[in-house]
């Protein structure tokens, strides 16, 4: 029996590898939410004052405020500019990663999690719902178009949208992945990016006393 099939709860840690022109913000910092700020500030120079590094900021505020509020252990985000072809764009996306416990520690799997995320008259229009494989073993993915009115941005945004729903090997616990872009020309590109770094997540379990790996 190995460390993970003896857990029943959420593991000690997880690992994910962000690529290096990511960062990854520290949740624990008084000053967390003003590094979108700066964050962006730093990487796109003049840029910064582009309306869509605006509207990027202010999506990025609004998760790490939702990140701060408990339960994601990971907000992190990309930012640079293109200027090939003409006129600067803004390449933007952000990262965070949850871990939930089940109520009441039922198990649940794939198959659960696709059927209640399955596509409905509420669904976004272009929403997928897929059983796929990553290293850590079968989860859900999630990918749709959404729109987000944010604070003080007097219009909603639509933002490209990729989860994967990890369950634990036991099933009673779930790390949800969560990968945002508003850069909407670009999003089948993103969305290749995100499976890659989907792909790096696991599952990390400090040795259990009288319990011995294989």
């Amino acid at each position: 029996m190995s460390d993970q099939e003896a857990t029943t709860d959420l593991p000690d840690e997880y690992k994910l590898y962000l690529p290096p022109e990511w960062v990854e913000f520290d949740l624990t910092a008084a000053d967390a939410i003003d590094q979108a700020g700066s964050f962006l500030q730093d990487r796109l120079g003049d840029e910064y004052d582009n309306p869509a590094s605006r509207v990027f900021e202010a999506m990025l505020r609004k998760a790490l405020v939702e990140a701060m509020a408990g339960g994601v252990v990971l907000a992190g985000a990309y930012a640079d500019v293109d200027s090939e072809g003409g006129e600067p764009s803004i390449l933007s996306a952000t990262a965070t990663v949850a871990l939930r416990s089940t109520p009441g520690g039922m198990a649940i799997g794939p198959d659960l999690i696709e059927q209640l995320f399955a596509p409905d008259g509420d669904a976004a229009p272009d929403r997928s719902v897929a059983s796929v494989d990553l290293s850590v073993g079968p989860v859900i993915r999630i990918a749709e178009t959404r729109t987000v009115q944010l604070e003080d941005w007097p219009q909603a945004g639509q933002f490209f949208t990729v989860q994967f729903f990890i369950p634990t090997p036991s099933g009673t616990g779930l790390a949800i992945l969560t990968f945002t872009t508003p850069t909407l020309p670009l999003a089948d590109g993103f969305s290749d990016l995100f499976d890659v770094i989907a792909e790096s997540f696991e599952y990390v379990w400090e040795p259990t006393e009288g319990v011995q790996g294989t």
